[in-house]
């Protein structure tokens, strides 16, 4: 036990009443700060040096680029590796007729709260768009760190709770979020911002990431990569572990509404938001490598849309960079196989689809 200090003043003890002022003021603070003036456009570049990276030229395709688009692509890496906007225009115009340009808006990693979020400024800026094309990954128990980064105080809060481990998280970095969005828009050039577009910093219009390119850190994504048949057997082994190990894993007994609830949720806002404008959607599947699937349910897409299963691809070594991403020539059968399908729907207006 520390001992008295000679001569020194005792201190009072804290009054009561000091905590519950200290309390409000904290929670006032808090308050102010979420309402500060956020700027979606600095919140969208967050990904910068980040896997996410090219959520920034997202946000630049739907906002400040007019270029017509025909056909959305919107998934998780999976996509961004697996189909090629180029090819697919390409093909879609010489089976139709026309010009039928298609973009490739996925972001890295899974989330359907984000693509749920992509598809409305899709529809709000470019509602001459025909098609949407979503991923079906299997399932996505959680939001996505970039719908964290972007999306407002309200629709955070309103996510989805259970099970969805990345609420409170959310929820709690709200303030920082704020004051940091706020600060950047103050100095962007030390937070690495951009607070008006640039065009000669613009990818462009059908930014094609099948092709490969490379990420801040110096690592290479995409184009094509291979690896021996073991090794991707191995990767695919360990996805699937991981997986299985996960919190939604260990409760099986929770009903699939909550299990997934995130994905469900979010896919049916998309189905109600697309029908709500005319436009039809889909879903594709572009498998891992070899016999073993992702976990998940095609009953959970196909009520909304076509869900085309690319199974065939995963007896191909040859078409994949890792045991979960196609590389290019695996993104080339992958494009083709999906204009065979969405051709005939296209040139009728109409996705046609029947019971899984």
């Amino acid at each position: 036990m520390a001992k008295d200090v000679p001569g020194a003043t005792p201190q009072p003890p804290m009054p009561m009443w000091y905590l519950p002022i200290m309390l409000a003021a904290a929670l006032a603070s808090l308050a102010l700060a979420i309402t500060l003036p956020f700027s979606d456009y600095v919140a969208w570049q967050s990904g910068a040096g980040t896997d996410m990276v090219h959520a920034r030229w997202v946000y630049e395709r739907l906002h400040f680029d007019r270029s017509p688009i025909a056909v959305a692509l919107i998934g998780s890496s999976r996509m961004e590796a697996g189909l090629s906007p180029h090819a697919l225009s390409a093909d879609f115009a010489k089976r139709l007729g026309h010009p039928t340009p298609v973009v490739n808006l996925s972001i890295f990693r899974p989330g359907r709260d984000l693509q749920s979020a992509i598809v409305d400024q899709l529809l709000a800026t470019h509602p001459e768009v025909r098609t949407i094309v979503l991923a079906d990954d299997g399932f996505m128990a959680n939001s996505h760190p970039m719908y964290q980064a972007t999306a407002s105080p309200r629709a955070i809060v309103s996510e989805p709770l259970l099970i969805n481990t990345s609420w409170f998280t959310s929820v709690m970095a709200l303030p920082y979020r704020s004051l940091r969005n706020f600060a950047a828009q103050q100095a962007p050039a030390l937070f690495g911002v951009t607070l008006g577009f640039d065009p000669s910093d613009y990818a462009g219009p059908a930014f094609d990431r099948t092709e490969g390119y490379v990420l801040p850190s110096g690592e290479a994504r995409n184009g094509n990569r291979h690896k021996t048949q073991a090794k991707l057997a191995s990767e695919v082994k360990y996805i699937l572990a991981f997986q299985n190990q996960g919190l939604v894993g260990r409760v099986p007994f929770l009903p699939q509404s909550w299990q997934y609830a995130v994905d469900i949720d979010y896919t049916r806002r998309i189905a109600e938001a697309a029908h709500h404008a005319g436009v039809p959607i889909a879903f594709v599947s572009l498998p891992a490598y070899g016999p073993d699937r992702i976990k998940g349910d095609r009953r959970l897409y196909c009520r909304y849309g076509p869900d085309f299963d690319l199974g065939f691809l995963s007896a191909h070594p040859s078409y994949y960079q890792d045991g979960l991403h196609l590389n290019h020539d695996g993104a080339m059968a992958a494009s083709a196989a999906l204009a065979d399908r969405l051709t005939p729907m296209l040139a009728s207006g109409k996705l046609t689809f029947g019971p899984c």
